[in-house]
């Protein structure tokens, strides 16, 4: 078998196992937590293991609400907003290269990504 054929094999079984691993947290998940526990932390010890459970509520704010009631907003929920720059890279990649923004963009490779089509 050559190197592109073990790493065919390979991503399919990481797959199957990744599938695997996620229906049987979902198994434990549900032993672990009541109805009344379904976010923080839990931990229980079961078989001779110490299971720690953390169920975290992620917060996002909806950008097309937020600028159309901004102005009405009280100087307490303005407060409750950090406002972080973002980089809009289609932009940043026609700036002139003496642009001071250049200096300030870090930019690094990703992780290659390979895909095989049929």
């Amino acid at each position: 078998m050559s190197i592109y054929q073990d790493w065919i094999v390979a991503k399919a079984e990481l797959t199957r196992i990744k599938e695997k691993e996620r229906k049987l947290r979902d198994k434990i998940e549900a032993e672990l937590r009541s109805d009344q526990e379904k976010y923080g932390t839990v931990r229980k010890d079961i078989d001779g293991y110490h299971f720690i459970s953390k169920v975290s509520l992620r917060y996002t704010l909806d950008t097309k609400t937020f600028l159309s009631l901004e102005s009405s907003l009280s100087d307490e929920d303005m407060r409750a907003i950090d406002f972080k720059p973002v980089l809009n890279v289609a932009t940043y990649k026609k700036l002139p290269e003496d642009s001071k923004l250049r200096k300030m963009v870090t930019v690094v490779p990703s992780a290659p990504q390979l895909l095989i089509e049929n």
